[in-house]
């Protein structure tokens, strides 16, 4: 099993990271970290913190690189390979795009920032609802319950509901940036993300037991 590395992520990280060490100087000593749904900052950090914000899409990167080699699984990241590298390109790049939305709101004021995360939280959840119905089973990535990781049918099932469940989620951030500008432009999408993965996780359970309801195993599948 073997997973390019695709090392221009790596690259683009660390560029990132050394444009927002260079741009250092010219932020306030104390930089807002998080923002309420209404727009607001609710935490603030220093230089520091932006720092190390900045080196979190290098290191995640690194992590979902350095993962598979120790997957007791990492055979079956021969099927799912490719959707693999896309998963990992996807939060990287969504990881590198929050940082420079903070940087821009610290340097420029007028942004809109929430409308930007909403938006591309719906682009990211989009592509990983996509991506979650062709994982196969792994003990990193997907909706890991004891059934699905018992039973292969048991998690292509669940990750077909549950990629489909956050395609739509996405969607609806996406929908919601737009046209509901309000708290229940956060909490609608949200709420159908959250309930769709307690939805998943129940219907994995049930699965089981309906399809091992004699005591006998599923299908076998890698």
């Amino acid at each position: 099993m073997k997973i390019k590395k695709d090392y221009w992520l790596l690259f683009i990280s660390l560029a990132g990271w050394l444009a927002i060490l260079l741009l250092l100087p010219e932020m306030p000593d104390s930089i807002p970290m998080h923002w309420n749904i209404n727009g607001e900052v609710d935490r603030w950090g220093s230089k520091i913190n932006m720092l190390w914000l900045g080196l979190l899409p290098a290191v995640i990167w690194a992590l979902m690189t350095w993962m598979p080699k120790i997957d007791p699984k990492k055979a079956n990241y021969e099927k799912f390979g490719s959707s693999y590298r896309i998963m990992r390109a996807a939060i990287v790049l969504f990881m590198i795009a929050v940082n420079w939305l903070t940087v821009i709101k610290v340097l420029y004021d007028s942004t809109n920032i929430v409308l930007f995360i909403k938006i591309f939280l719906g682009m990211l959840f989009t592509a990983l609802g996509n991506l979650l119905i062709r994982i196969r089973p792994n003990w990193f990535t997907g909706i890991k319950t004891p059934w699905t990781l018992a039973d292969p049918v048991i998690w292509k099932k669940t990750h077909r509901l549950g990629g489909y469940l956050m395609f739509f989620s996405g969607i609806l951030f996406i929908f919601s940036a737009v046209f509901l500008p309000d708290k229940s432009g956060f909490w609608i999408p949200i709420t159908v993300l959250l309930g769709g993965m307690f939805y998943s996780i129940i219907y994995s359970a049930v699965l089981w037991k309906k399809l091992h309801k004699d005591g006998t195993a599923g299908n076998s599948e890698n």
